[in-house]
């Protein structure tokens, strides 16, 4: 049965159990000392009495190494021990979760089987701050299961000090996984499209704001491209927009095969798209580029089972030909675009540079 209160215990109480814990992990064959009584009630059982006086419970206090053995056992966390040169002394049913390790095929091995071969520098700098009687909080880590598996851990490790001397490490270990992919999940919601899974517009202003900031460093040039399908309404009207998902979908497949590693596709919101194109020489550039998407984005799509012919329309604005402010570049842009549809569609045309 899970211990109640624990988690709510402050960062200074959390120490003071980390350090307590060494009456129950020191000796993973024995059972540890009680502790005298002269010494009086131990951090931990005064900062449950604390919480149990808070919510108006009765203050019964068990006995300090049974009350540690419960929490150790109870908690989901990964809770161990190990000797300065690694030795893991001790390992919990929690370790066991987090790790897919059992007790008997973890105590006795060093504990840096559980580092990714990429963190041996982080190992050592968190080994040296123990050593010097640091105690390290909240970190966040990646550690390695046993079928070689990643798990993200939030850490808690405290060195056990005796006579002014590290003699154990003890380390507490929390399973974060969930929480860092939903964390991962909302902020692709936020920036990215969820049909296309092209960047947003608010990822887009982000980029092309840094891509100006380039450009002013470097006295180079940025363009901005507005594509916009023709006749898209006709097929969500014909095949339904089920459909016109679908197409949009293959559309911007083909985009991001074209575009270089430095250029950004997005998706900004029906059929329209914004590509932007840094470290661009001359304004020839982008129109080379415009006429390399206008033939590959036209041709024919299967969609709903049916054949489409698909042609698009595109206009150019140029940084700082035409203007500075990322806003202004995606409305001269817009603008360039129509003007192409009402030359006939399956174009591109550059917004005119600015008067001087």
């Amino acid at each position: 049965m899970p211990s109640r209160g624990y988690s709510d215990l402050s960062r200074t109480q959390l120490l003071g159990i980390l350090r307590e814990l060494q009456g129950v992990l020191w000796d993973h064959e024995g059972p540890p000392s009680p502790r005298p009584a002269a010494l009086g009630p131990s951090k931990l059982e005064l900062a449950l009495s604390e919480q149990q006086a808070r919510r108006g419970a009765p203050q019964r206090v068990v006995p300090h190494p049974q009350l540690l053995a419960a929490i150790v056992e109870a908690s989901a966390d990964a809770i161990s021990s190990r000797t300065l040169d690694g030795t893991l002394l001790t390992w919990n049913k929690g370790a066991e979760k987090v790790y897919g390790y059992t007790a008997e095929e973890a105590i006795g091995r060093n504990y840096l089987m559980l580092f990714p071969e990429s963190s041996e520098a982080e190992a050592a700098e968190i080994n040296a701050r123990l050593l010097r009687g640091e105690s390290i909080f909240d970190m966040e880590s990646v550690r390695k299961r046993k079928d070689g598996s990643l798990v993200q851990v939030s850490l808690n490790v405290a060195p056990l000090i005796e006579k002014g001397r590290v003699v154990r490490i003890c380390s507490i270990a929390r399973d974060i996984t969930a929480r860092k992919d939903a964390e991962r999940q909302i902020r692709r919601m936020a920036h990215f499209d969820p049909l296309t899974g092209l960047p947003n517009r608010i990822l887009l202003v982000d980029r092309l704001e840094q891509a100006l900031a380039v450009s002013q460093r470097n006295h180079s040039r940025t363009g901005v491209m507005f594509m916009d399908l023709d006749h898209f309404k006709d097929v969500n009207d014909r095949l339904g927009h089920h459909a016109g998902d679908e197409l949009l979908q293959q559309v911007a497949g083909r985009v991001q095969g074209l575009i270089r590693e430095v250029d950004t596709v997005s998706r900004v919101g029906g059929d329209e798209f914004i590509i932007v194109l840094p470290e661009l020489r001359q304004p020839g550039d982008a129109a080379a580029i415009a006429r390399k998407m206008l033939s590959l984005v036209a041709g024919e799509y299967i969609v709903a089972g049916q054949k489409l012919l698909v042609t698009s329309s595109l206009g150019i604005s140029i940084y700082p030909d035409h203007g500075r402010d990322p806003s202004l570049l995606i409305r001269l842009a817009d603008k360039a675009m129509y003007d192409a549809k009402q030359a006939g569609r399956n174009s591109y045309r550059l917004y005119p540079p600015r008067a001087s």
